[in-house]
């Protein structure tokens, strides 16, 4: 006969949520809360491949004056994806060539994300160009990984061995595909009016870690592996045929108070520069409305908003 009760106790209880990732979401939402933003947590997206209803952990939005008019803003958004992760997650790490280009990546939605190079005439920038994002945005800094990894130890031996982790694989993509959704939704759900205002998301999608994070250097005859908070990780994607690169900040849970520091001094230049160029940024603004008005396709007006090179 059994021993095992067919209830679980309070102790078990606690034992279990400490492994998942229930608890350290709850605690992120509150680091999120405490630093100002409006938070929605298990925040639903559709998923592009299949049409089904996803959640993607948390949701967070902040904003800052953007323009001198009380309604010109900027926010952003951090998308978080929580990982309880037993064993270190491993990334290796490189220089990457032009750390500059980076800023194109930088994902951007509303009005406006491009701006023209002449006071007459059809060419434009992107916005990250015109605000010189390089300068500033920590994604334009530093190391990057394209690569990572878990451990396991093999069946039947003690050695252990480098793998994928299916959930944290799919943790990026997630955070990828939220990322296009919200972009996408917040474009297509324009409401043209008789004078627009500054309106821009800009987004930071995140990984969270509660366990420990490695950054893995290969060096010609050797291979350096050392602790670290934070990870700047580039995940690509094929959108519409095309690659589509996104960036992706892994942090551990005790960095992530830091990292909303770092996401708010990003934003408070790019609000400052916005303002101070003012004549600039509303004269892209009434020539975007002007075109993007008389439209009424959810995808044209995106199109007229949206930057193409």
């Amino acid at each position: 006969m059994s021993t095992c009760s067919s209830q679980i106790s309070i102790p078990e209880v606690k034992e279990a949520l400490g492994r998942s990732g229930y608890l350290v979401e709850s605690r992120v939402e509150g680091v999120l809360r405490r630093a100002g933003y409006y938070v929605d947590a298990n925040s639903t997206y559709s998923d592009p491949a299949t049409g089904k209803s996803r959640e993607i952990d948390l949701f967070a939005i902040s904003a800052r004056q953007g323009g001198p008019e009380r309604l010109d803003l900027v926010w952003d958004v951090i998308l978080v994806e929580c990982s309880n992760n037993p064993q270190p997650l491993a990334f290796l790490t490189r220089d990457p060539l032009v750390n500059a280009l980076h800023r194109e990546h930088i994902k951007v939605s509303g009005l406006p994300v491009k701006i023209p190079r002449g006071a007459v005439g059809g060419s434009w920038e992107m916005l990250s160009g015109f605000l010189r994002m390089e300068t500033y945005h920590h994604w334009c800094a530093g190391r990057l990984a394209t690569q990572f990894c878990c451990f396991q130890r093999k069946k039947n031996s003690g050695e252990w061995m480098a793998h994928h982790e299916d959930s944290d694989f799919s943790s990026f993509v997630k955070l990828c595909d939220a990322l296009d959704f919200y972009s996408k939704k917040h474009f297509q759900s324009w409401l043209f009016g008789e004078h627009e205002n500054v309106n821009l998301q800009f987004y930071y999608p995140v990984l969270l870690v509660q366990g420990s994070l490695l950054d893995v250097r290969q060096r010609p005859r050797s291979l350096r592996v050392s602790s670290t908070q934070h990870i700047h990780f580039r995940q690509s994607a094929i959108r519409e045929g095309e690659e589509v690169d996104y960036h992706i900040d892994v942090v551990t849970e005790r960095f992530f108070p830091r990292y909303l520091l770092l996401v708010e001094n990003e934003m408070k230049k790019a609000a400052r520069l916005m303002r101070r160029r003012g004549k600039i940024v509303r004269m892209a603004i009434d020539r975007i409305a002007k075109k993007a008005g008389r439209l009424r396709s959810p995808e044209r007006i995106q199109a007229a908003l949206d930057f193409r090179p």
